[in-house]
């Protein structure tokens, strides 16, 4: 899993598969501001929160969920 906060953007990606590996065939509005990327077999590959501040909390908190590189080698 590896995890990005897009400051300017206020968005977090959470990404289920290596970044810029797998490419996003078609994306699902899951609730307001939160979407789902699928690959071409119907894999959720990611999962985009907007306005990811006033759902989540302060910079700091956002920030704290921030996990880089917890890939399984």
């Amino acid at each position: 899993m590896h995890v990005t906060f897009d400051a300017e953007a206020d968005a977090v990606y959470i990404y289920f598969a290596k970044p810029n590996t797998v490419k996003v065939c078609y994306t699902t509005e899951l609730a307001h501001n939160i979407i789902a990327d699928y690959d071409s077999l119907d894999k959720l590959i990611g999962i985009e929160i907007l306005n990811a501040q006033s759902l989540i909390g302060a910079p700091e908190s956002v920030k704290n969920l921030i996990f880089q590189d917890l890939w399984e080698e």
